[in-house]
């Protein structure tokens, strides 16, 4: 009987996937419908931003960029 109860538990968790299936995909489509009139009267794009470079500095030499295995002098 316990291995009964456990299939027809497995059998009425599957009947969720479709029900999910059947609210969730209307909901992203009417989702994504709405999202696109939202942004279809966007003023400003972001390939018109303006800014700043930042400026690039001078490379500078680190204790670490030394030779592998190259000793140190004391």
């Amino acid at each position: 009987m316990a291995g009964l109860g456990k299939w027809w538990g497995v059998g009425l968790l599957t009947v969720l996937i479709p029900v999910a299936h059947f609210i969730l995909v209307p909901l992203f489509l009417a989702y994504g419908v709405w999202q696109f009139f939202e942004r279809l009267g966007t003023v400003e794009l972001a390939t018109d931003a303006r800014a700043a470079p930042v400026p690039i500095e001078a490379p500078t030499r680190h204790s670490s960029s030394r030779r592998a295995g190259a000793r140190r002098s004391p």
